[in-house]
């Protein structure tokens, strides 16, 4: 799996070199963010490691992953509005 994304950031890094922009930037930052709740999602199981933890880690990954969608969903909003 990981060579596959980095497959695909490579073609996206290609195209936008010759100007073929198939997603938009909006796309693009979501693209941004699963990764960043990814990376945290993969600390979270390597530091909780009891039953417990893990359900606190999956209520702050819900809620975090809530907080970082909702603020790009703000941004858009924001840069639409000017």
């Amino acid at each position: 799996m990981p060579g596959y994304i980095s497959l695909l950031c490579r073609k996206l890094i290609a195209e936008l070199r010759e100007d073929k922009f198939r997603f938009s930037g909006f796309q693009l930052r979501l693209f941004n963010e699963v990764a960043t709740i990814l990376l945290f999602a993969i600390v979270f199981l390597v530091v909780l490691k009891n039953t417990l933890d893990w359900i606190w880690g999956v209520a702050g990954l819900l809620a975090f992953a809530i907080i970082i969608m909702t603020a790009v969903k703000v941004v858009k909003s924001f840069r639409e509005k000017k």
